[in-house]
């Protein structure tokens, strides 16, 4: 089923919405729904699936430890709660602890609530799609490109913050996007907001994208001017002025990490990270190959989709979906491209390729609907639009079974080393 939006003329979209004579009316069978739920479960399944293997014997990076130490120290029956995870705000360290009530404090406790959360936001990022979009193809296309890629795959087996923030990311713009369609709810947004933030801090960016995209249309001026609206950000303002004071109060490099934060700031020049995120990270998180699992990224081929998806998608910029994706990816990317970490690295200074991780959510999302409109335009795109599905089914199957200690590599007798000596060009 397809309600046309992708590529589709404002004036005609705003017709539809309107339910104006004349407007795209998508037609619901049971048969269409069942093979949209059927394709839907089945890619989440394999998403959980490929999250949940071998975490249990994959070894810990630098960070996990420290928050393994965090999550251990919260006790119930004593009031003891943490208001902190290692060097970010509190609430992945709430989520983790459900996980080990559950299966106990062992690798596979800590680690399996983020592993489900990251299987959980391919149908988040579904929705957002196929809201986005009209087009349920366009939301299970977004669905079995964030299930596959290596990054959000890797991330979701740490013990990290990473994967919930990207997770309430995808929830904040879903409850824009419903706010915007529908002219209420602006309230959720904030409480959507706010809850990202107490996973990361770095989720405030999204206010000032999020100011941008309601700028540029004479709709979204008007928005600015409700009541709701600033109420929301009132929500968001409040969280984020408590976790300032209290990384005010609790200055340590393994509390909320201020000082290091506000040297980032300062350090103003230009970043090849945001581009690395994409393509192949340079810095000493990613090298050598033999460590690459610590902290992982995803495989240049699949960067250049995405990024490709970005581009393509901006010819489209009158479409307000479109625009407001291309406006959070944008702002995420620009930003980490002129702030770092290490200013002695002229002109190009080091900073952590994942920072730029919201980025993503956009691209893919951008990107599914590119192929959607690819495949109906062209025999080579009909070609790329199952090329591509293939691909990525591939490259993620290969990056989880090469899991460090993993079954699969125990089983063939080998070691993750021996893998990367012999299929460098793979990683």
């Amino acid at each position: 089923m397809r309600c046309g939006r992708i590529g589709v003329p404002q004036a005609v979209e705003k017709q539809r919405i309107a339910g104006e004579p004349g407007e795209c009316q998508a037609i619901n069978t049971p048969d269409s729904n069942a093979k949209v739920t059927g394709w839907l479960v089945a890619i989440a399944v394999a998403a959980f699936l490929l999250r949940v293997y071998g975490i249990s014997s994959l070894p810990y990076n630098y960070d996990e430890p420290h928050n393994v130490e965090i999550i251990s120290s919260i006790d119930f029956s004593e009031f003891d709660f943490p208001l902190r995870s290692f060097q970010h705000p509190p609430l992945s360290v709430y989520l983790l602890k459900s996980g080990t009530l559950v299966f106990g404090e062992n690798n596979f406790g800590f680690r399996f609530m983020n592993a489900l959360v990251g299987a959980l936001s391919v149908l988040l990022i579904f929705v957002l799609a196929r809201r986005g979009f009209d087009d349920e193809k366009a939301g299970l296309l977004a669905a079995l490109l964030l299930a596959t890629n290596r990054f959000h795959i890797g991330w979701s087996r740490l013990i990290n913050q990473e994967v919930l923030y990207l997770a309430l990311v995808i929830v904040t713009l879903a409850v824009f996007w419903r706010a915007w369609r529908r002219g209420a709810g602006w309230p959720l947004v904030g409480v959507a907001a706010a809850l990202a933030v107490l996973a990361k801090e770095l989720a405030v960016l999204l206010i000032p994208a999020l100011g941008i995209f309601l700028l540029t249309s004479a709709k979204g001026r008007a928005v600015l001017r409700r009541k709701e609206v600033w109420a929301s950000l009132a929500i968001v303002a409040v969280v984020a002025v408590a976790l300032l004071t209290y990384a005010l109060r609790h200055p340590a490099r393994d509390e909320m990490n201020l000082g290091v934060n506000l040297y980032r700031l300062q350090s103003i020049g230009i970043s090849v990270e945001p581009l690395e995120f994409f393509f192949a990270p340079s810095t000493t998180h990613d090298a050598p190959l033999v460590d690459a699992w610590t902290y992982p990224s995803m495989f240049w081929p699949t960067g250049v989709i995405l990024l490709a998806g970005v581009v393509a998608s901006i010819r489209r910029w009158k479409d307000d979906f479109t625009r407001l994706m291309l406006i959070v990816f944008g702002f995420y990317f620009l930003c980490f491209t002129v702030v770092g970490t290490d200013m002695s690295r002229v002109p190009f200074h080091q900073g952590e390729f994942w920072w730029v991780d919201v980025a993503l959510i956009p691209a893919v999302v951008l990107t599914a609907g590119a192929l959607i409109e690819l495949k109906d335009h062209a025999a080579v795109g009909r070609k790329l639009f199952w090329a591509v599905p293939v691909y990525l089914a591939a490259n993620s199957v290969f990056f989880v079974a090469v899991t460090r200690n993993g079954p699969v590599l125990r089983l063939l007798g080998v070691t993750y080393a021996d893998v990367v000596d012999r299929l460098a060009f793979l990683f």
